[in-house]
């Protein structure tokens, strides 16, 4: 019982150690990619295609919570359609690094809020609750800055099918960007 409970004792002692970065402060991210469909008729009837975004947040060293836009768009695989489906996301988003010994830094997110889906030359278009959640690598640059690459499930629970096919529309982004704490 001792044993384990010195055991506990060092570890919880270690963690803020090892948690503790020198970038805290207002966390700034842009990120550009390529989003798949994965959700039954959406992916038949559109193919992988762009992803891009920002967050805006504050970096509390090892955790970050953060307001994210993405914007997706998924292109008809029809070769003379200009047909698409897009979404235009907004998420609060908790991050998390794991593990701080290195410059490379895996980190795990998870983020709630709205979605807004719509088809190129439909007047309709459909808000929906959302939920994302992912992981990543981050690579430090310096203290400040970082290169990451990330990938992510994003779910939209669509109340209609004007526009959304699926009850459930998934997509997962694959993305790089920077990020960094001024």
């Amino acid at each position: 019982m001792r044993k384990g409970f010195l055991m506990l004792v060092a570890v919880v002692g270690l963690v803020p150690s090892a948690w503790a970065a020198s970038d805290s402060g207002f966390e700034i991210r842009l990120d550009g990619g390529l989003v798949s469909p994965v959700s039954g008729l959406l992916y038949e009837n559109y193919t992988s295609s762009s992803s891009f975004g920002g967050s805006l947040g504050y970096s509390f060293g090892w955790f970050s919570l953060l307001l994210d836009a993405q914007y997706d768009t998924l292109n008809s695989p029809i070769e003379d359609s200009t047909t698409s489906f897009n979404t235009l996301e907004a998420a609060l988003v908790e991050k998390a690094r794991l593990g701080a010994m290195t410059s490379v830094k895996p980190f795990v997110f998870l983020g709630e809020g709205l979605g807004v889906s719509s088809i190129s030359g439909s007047s309709a278009s459909e808000t929906d609750p959302l939920l994302e959640a992912g992981f990543g690598l981050d690579f430090f640059a310096t203290p400040n800055f970082s290169i990451f690459a990330q990938t992510k499930g994003t779910f939209l629970l669509s109340s209609t099918q004007a526009v959304a096919p699926d009850k459930l529309t998934a997509f997962v982004p694959v993305q790089l960007g920077v990020d960094f704490v001024p």
